[in-house]
């Protein structure tokens, strides 16, 4: 099953941007990159880990990077 969820978020670029530098993320990606990345990691760590622990495989939670 693929399921897309679209959302706005707002957050303070130059924080953002601040905490990218001070671990040297700002190389890597854009702001809206990052805060993307760190949202769908996020929740998807939350979800597998979830799913893992009540004994269901690991393999539940795939994610397709556009």
């Amino acid at each position: 099953m693929k399921i897309k969820i679209e959302c706005t978020v707002h957050v303070d670029k130059d924080e953002v941007l601040s905490f990218m530098q001070q671990h040297g993320f700002d190389k890597e990606e854009t702001v809206r990159e990052f805060v993307k990345s760190s949202i769908i990691g996020g929740g998807m760590g939350i979800l597998g880990d979830a799913l893992f622990a009540a004994g269901y495989s690991h393999k539940v939670c795939l994610m397709d990077f556009k």
